[in-house]
This record gives C-alpha cells, structure tokens and sequence, in this order.
C-alpha cells in the first residue's frame, strides 16, 4: 500500500513539474530586470526553488546573495545567486538558479559579475572561490574565470556536499564537476 501511495506521488510530481516546465517554457522572457542584495524575506522562495531544482537549499543566508527581480506589481524573483564563506580564506559559489523563461538572457552572468565585484570588494582573493556544478554547465563558468579541479581538491568544508552532489546526480544520470575560480587546468578523468 505505501508502495503504490510512492508511486502515485512520484507520478502526481512527474506530471506537476513537466505541466510547469512546460508553462514556463511558453511564457514571455522578462523585461525590465532588475539586481538587488538579497533581504530575508527571499529566503522562502530561495529555498523552494533551489530544493525544486535538486539543489542543496541548506546554508541560506539571504545577506550573501545577490537577486534579480522583474520591475512588475509583485517583485517576481527571476535568479539569484551566493557566494558563501567555506572557512576564514575560501569560499563557494553557489545556489545560481534562473527560472526557465528567463534563461538565456544574461541574467546568470550579471548575477556572477556582481557576485564577484562583491567578493572583490571585501579585499579578498577571487582564486579561492570553488563551486559545484554538473558538467553539462562547465562551459558557462569557463566563460567567467572558473576551470575544473580534482574532485578531492575542493576544501575539507565541502566534502558533504560533495558526497551528497554525487549521489544525487548520479540518480539522474549526471556528473558532478567542481571548479576553482583563475584556475586553467581540466583534471584527467581519473582525478574526479
């Protein structure tokens, strides 16, 4: 019995996410796009969206993101990123999400430049930034400085997410990368 309650909920889930896509692929790209510093009361919607996406919607601290809006009556939340403190010299990118229709039209890379310039402007160093991606998304973070390192480089603080990023994608048949920000290198297949 709870086998089949499983499987009707995955199935209800499978048709609820794809009738979304599907809406969202069909609605107009946003205009009027605006960037402002994260505030609390996005953290609901950070989260939802992130878990929605499969991606780890834990260490939400709407003070380290940065958000883009559409200029309409409701404020829609369109993208938002993170660059968060790892320890006392390093930190990760992460959380980089923009809704379906509004992909493609520089809104993740505005949302990384104005990430960085952040980052830049405590004084600290960009070389340390790491962030976790699939691989189908390397090409994008190659445009912005980043470049593949050894899955057994990133820092000590990461390793849950990564054990946690490899499970999760190997269940949908994907493959973790991980990235250094100023670094040129690819590791060799048997470094990941």
């Amino acid at each position: 019995m709870l086998l089949t309650r499983q499987r009707r909920v995955a199935t209800w889930s499978a048709a609820l996410g794809a009738l979304w896509t599907t809406a969202v692929a069909l609605a107009p790209p946003p205009t009027g796009v605006t960037y402002r510093r994260g505030v609390a009361g996005d953290a609901p919607t950070i989260r939802w969206r992130l878990a929605r996406e499969l991606m780890n919607p834990l260490g939400i601290d709407p003070d380290n993101f940065e958000v883009a809006t559409t200029a309409n009556a409701q404020e829609d939340i369109v993208g938002f990123g993170q660059i968060r403190d790892l320890d006392a010299t390093r930190a990760e990118l992460a959380s980089l999400y923009v809704a379906p229709a509004a992909r493609g039209a520089g809104i993740a890379s505005t949302l990384v430049e104005r990430l960085l310039r952040r980052y830049d402007d405590g004084g600290r160093d960009r070389a340390a930034i790491f962030l976790l991606t699939l691989q189908d998304t390397v090409p994008f973070y190659d445009r912005l400085g980043f470049g593949e390192v050894a899955l057994g480089d990133v820092p000590e603080s990461m390793a849950f997410e990564v054990l946690a990023g490899r499970a999760v994608t190997s269940l949908i048949g994907k493959r973790l990368t991980c990235m250094q920000y100023g670094v040129s290198r690819s590791p060799s297949s048997s470094d990941r």
